[in-house]
């Protein structure tokens, strides 16, 4: 691929979510088991930061601002999530969100549940935030947390939802060429 001027934020995926999941089974309390999935962010930014040979892991998004381009970026305090992340570093860069995850579009429902789950090419705030619901949780599941939702939707910024694991479509969409995947705005 191409230089490009980019910020890359990473999350903490199954890490987190299995972490959070023994914590549980210790303690109920939001703000722990938040910063159990912060750190998982940290570990995986670090690796991501290794594989683009960058300096240094931001966890606040105003401090990575100031040294965009070619950030890495890990989780940042607990309520707020790696997506809320995202899209706060967006806004600080006047930059849109492209969200790599392990699906190639948002759908009416989960696929992994539903069978007859439709793609969405194109989706408003609105809509979007009905889908993937209006409360935080930690290690929330959602094509696009709830609290980075409504920050997007008040600060306007357009975010693409797509297969992380297709480099491909990634410079298809970078190259704002036709790609696969689903447009929030």
């Amino acid at each position: 691929m191409k230089e490009r001027e980019v910020g890359v934020v990473c999350g903490g995926g199954r890490i987190a979510r299995d972490y959070q999941s023994a914590a549980r089974e210790m303690t109920d309390d939001f703000e722990s088991l938040e910063l159990v999935g912060i750190s998982a962010t940290k570990l995986n930014a670090e690796l991501v930061r290794v594989a683009l040979g960058w300096k240094g892991v931001f966890s606040d998004p105003n401090e990575a601002a100031t040294h965009f381009p070619h950030v890495v970026c890990s989780g940042w305090k607990p309520g707020r999530t790696t997506d809320y992340v995202s899209a706060l570093l967006a806004s600080l860069v006047g930059a849109c969100v492209v969200n790599m995850t392990n699906v190639d579009y948002v759908y009416d429902k989960d696929p992994n549940k539903y069978s007859d789950a439709k793609p969405i090419k194109k989706i408003g705030w609105r809509r979007m935030i009905e889908i993937c619901g209006d409360k935080h949780t930690p290690g929330i599941n959602a094509p696009f947390a709830p609290v980075a939702c409504k920050f997007a939707m008040e600060n306007k910024i357009k975010v693409i939802v797509l297969d992380g694991k297709d480099l491909d479509n990634l410079e298809s969409c970078l190259d704002g060429k036709r790609f696969h995947g689903t447009t929030v705005q």
